[in-house]
């Protein structure tokens, strides 16, 4: 659901906020629907704009009209602003009840803390229950729909699901708040062991929660005598090593790595000295082709190739029955090529929502849960051959739900007309070649 300017909910149509960007994000970036979890992003989003104005504090001058009138309007805004406050937490608090999913019960109860709510506890006591508590660790997650199904060899370890990270971090965000170091550090750990080696999470959202709840959690043990000695030691017997970090407070923000023999099959990590650091063990190998299941059919043609561009034509549909959730669509752009966006035709996939040009890539958004569910879901854009490169390389096009980034399909596409040029091809007299006329 998407909220735009000028459209309004009941429960806030007395309150015309500054911070309208700052509510958009709140209300899109959500991982469920429905109208608990909106009205609580919304009252998340109404107190941090809350908070935003309450610290700007400016000495003004009584005999300066306009700024009394600028006053009297921040304090007209500040007042619908808590009326507005005070309708959501009470909506909220009146479906407490009805509250079992883990995801609203940790999105609701850190909506309901931040906003004073009598009734805090009880959510907070229903989302204790339905934790999953192993190996001194403490997390939350959603039943098991299907999970990612692996072709032949898998991995030892998944990464949690997006919206389990998410629920995890906001339950974490309220243990912060109320200072429960005891209570918070098994979930803290939970947390951390979900990093990927970039240092986020599954998704976007997923990723600025967890974030903003490490981060919350971490100034209740910061140290300024923060001075620590990591050593690494190998156990495996013939292939020695070892290695030693110095985390101090003046590298404390500084990352730091080293790369492990591939002989070392047991490793040891010793710490000494005070303070608090994360240590991670990262794997990479290469395969040949994807060992997951695809959760979506991609397939791609090349029409009308030609040395100076051609179009592709792109169809998509979910495989895992029912519906997926909002989807995106990352294509690689080849090397020497760019997009023609007047050309981009969308007229045969109706959830088609907006298009968005990164690095080296056009992304596509499809809006909401009915996305790409048949193969006549499908669009063409214009590649454009703007630079003379010769033998392009594949590109690649990958299809993936928004929120649960695990559900996805890769393919590459080339052209051969493209690949199977030379520089005399592409470059001409330019590159003293001959006339090939």
């Amino acid at each position: 659901m998407e909220i735009e300017n000028g459209t309004s909910l009941n429960l806030l149509s007395e309150y015309v906020s500054v911070q309208k960007k700052k509510i958009f994000f709140y209300f899109k970036g959500g991982s469920a629907a429905g109208e608990r979890t909106l009205t609580a992003f919304s009252l998340i989003a109404l107190k941090e704009a809350e908070n935003m104005q309450g610290s700007k504090g400016e000495e003004t001058s009584l005999f300066d009209e306009r700024r009394i009138r600028i006053l009297y309007f921040e304090d007209q805004e500040r007042y619908r602003a808590r009326r507005a406050i005070k309708k959501a937490r009470t909506y909220l608090e009146g479906e407490i009840d009805l509250l079992e999913d883990v995801y609203e019960l940790a999105l609701v109860g850190y909506a309901l803390l931040i906003s004073n709510s009598s009734r805090v506890n009880e959510v907070i006591n229903k989302l204790n229950k339905k934790a999953n508590v192993k190996d001194e660790l403490k997390y939350w997650s959603k039943p098991e729909k299907k999970g990612i199904q692996w072709k032949e060899w898998a991995p030892p370890k998944d990464q949690a699901k997006a919206v389990d990270i998410e629920t995890t971090a906001y339950a974490l965000l309220g243990l912060a708040i109320n200072k429960d170091l005891e209570g918070g550090l098994p979930v803290l750990k939970w947390i951390t062991s979900q990093r990927n080696p970039e240092g986020g999470f599954a998704s976007t959202q997923d990723t600025i929660v967890a974030l903003q709840a490490m981060a919350e959690f971490a100034s209740m043990v910061y140290s300024p005598n923060l001075n620590m000695r990591v050593r690494l030691v190998s156990k495996t017997s013939g292939a020695p090593f070892q290695h030693e970090f110095k985390v101090t407070r003046e590298n404390a923000l500084i990352l730091q790595t080293t790369d492990i023999p591939q002989e070392v099959k047991i490793l040891g990590v010793m710490a000494e000295g005070s303070g608090i650091a994360i240590a991670e063990i990262s794997t990479y190998f290469n395969i040949n082709e994807d060992i997951e299941v695809s959760s979506f059919d991609v397939n791609v043609t090349l029409i009308d190739e030609t040395t100076k561009g051609f179009t592709v034509k792109i169809c998509g549909r979910w495989l895992q029955g029912g519906q997926s959730g909002m989807a995106m669509m990352d294509i690689g752009i080849p090397s020497g090529m760019t997009p023609d966006l007047e050309t981009l035709d969308t007229s045969k996939a109706p959830m088609y929502k907006r298009n968005e040009m990164g690095y080296r890539k056009l992304s596509l958004y499809f809006d909401e849960v009915f996305v790409l569910y048949a193969l006549n879901s499908k669009f063409t854009v214009y590649m454009a051959n703007t630079d003379k490169v010769a033998e392009k390389q594949p590109s690649v096009i990958r299809l993936y739900d928004y929120y649960e980034p695990e559900n996805q399909a890769t393919i590459f596409y080339t052209s051969s007309v493209l690949a199977d040029s030379g520089v005399c091809d592409v470059c001409g007299r330019e590159c003293f070649c001959a006339d090939m006329s």
